[in-house]
């Protein structure tokens, strides 16, 4: 009687223990999860920091580029550019090179 009262008792004992060694495992897994979750969201909040940095860049682009066109679709703004980039000038006009002096 003893003796199967005593084997009742390891049984339950080896039963505590495969649970909470099935808890514990468990636990883990879930910690895991959650660190794998966690580390993916910052990962993903960087990338998209640097996806908001590269979107106001090209919109401040595209705005120069519109002041651009705009500017050089009239003749009076394009005369500028034609000046620097094409080194054209015309007949009553001259183009005047300086050079900085250098400071001893």
């Amino acid at each position: 009687m003893k003796r199967a009262r005593l084997q009742r008792g390891f049984i339950r004992l080896a039963g505590y223990g495969a649970a909470g060694s099935i808890a514990c495992v468990l636990a883990v897994v879930m910690v895991l999860s959650c660190v794998r979750v966690v580390g993916r969201n910052i990962a993903l909040a960087h990338e998209l920091h640097h996806v908001e940095d590269d979107v106001q860049t090209l919109q401040a682009r595209r705005i120069a580029q519109e002041r651009d066109i705009t500017r050089l679709s009239d003749p009076s703004g394009s005369i500028p550019e034609i000046h620097e980039k094409l080194r054209l000038v015309r007949d009553d006009e001259a183009i005047i090179y300086l050079k900085k002096a250098d400071v001893p």
